[in-house]
């Protein structure tokens, strides 16, 4: 197994942040996508989503299946909500309108707990039986699968998260980290995010918040790892979403929109 360890740098305390917006009340979750939008669960499980200027621009509203396990909108025209509980997926346009959606228990992979959206429609999802990642098709057709990670890894994963990003698929897992996969399932490597329950990765670089003010960062081309300190405030910081320039902070009564500053070397 390949392994990029963490280092522990010191934060970098000069790091000027900018604040676009300020939401207020409270959220269960929070995303961001590509275009700068920012997206609010409420607690009535209304899925709202902001402009980068705070302009509430639409509305999702379904209480069916209670709280998405995990909201990926990185692909602003396909957003992914994935309840667990139901094994159930819901694919959104870029209007927060209903275009796709996935039972997995249908498919025959009711044992799936973490699912992710491939650029090509299809779903990539880690099979507990078989110790595999599976790209299938939507009528539960297997269209790439990995190999077993069990032997690789002397044990199951307990993937929090998956999805893709520039043609590679990760897995972020509870125990092992973030693993790296190419677009056919070949298993690339594994990145130290030890604590991390939700990562972002862009502009080859990866984010990462698990407590208190640090916001890491390790930079893909030189597996260099660095910390930024996010702005002082008195209210604990419950998730941090990072896309492209712009990181939302969601604490206990509101989410703040930071502008993400340039990295000073």
């Amino acid at each position: 197994m390949t392994s990029c360890a963490q280092a522990q740098p010191a934060a970098d305390s000069t790091a000027q942040w900018r604040t676009s917006v300020v939401l207020p009340g409270e959220a269960l979750q929070i995303a961001t996508d590509a275009l700068q939008n920012v997206y609010l669960l409420r607690p009535n499980y209304d899925l709202e989503m902001y402009d980068s200027k705070g302009n509430l621009l639409y509305v999702y509203s379904n209480s069916r299946f209670g709280v998405p396990t995990h909201i990926d909108a990185s692909d602003p025209f396909n957003i992914l909500l994935y309840y667990a509980d139901y094994r159930h997926l819901q694919v959104l346009d870029r209007t927060l309108n209903e275009i796709r959606a996935f039972n997995l228990i249908d498919l025959d992979y009711g044992n799936a707990t973490a699912v992710g959206l491939s650029p090509d429609g299809a779903l990539w999802l880690y099979d507990e039986l078989q110790f595999r990642m599976l790209k299938i098709a939507a009528d539960g057709r297997v269209l790439i699968e990995s190999e077993n990670l069990q032997l690789r890894f002397d044990q199951s994963l307990s993937p929090l998260a998956i999805f893709t990003r520039q043609n590679y698929l990760y897995v972020l897992d509870e125990a092992l980290g973030l693993l790296a996969f190419d677009q056919f399932g070949q298993y690339l490597r594994t990145y130290d995010v030890s604590g991390a329950k939700e990562v972002s990765v862009l502009q080859r670089r990866i984010f990462y918040h698990i407590i208190g003010r640090k916001l890491y960062v390790i930079d893909l081309e030189t597996l260099a790892t660095y910390d930024l300190l996010l702005p002082s405030t008195e209210a604990p910081i419950l998730q941090v979403s990072v896309q492209r320039k712009i990181v939302a902070v969601r604490y206990a009564n509101q989410v703040t929109v930071l502008q993400l500053p340039n990295r000073k070397n």
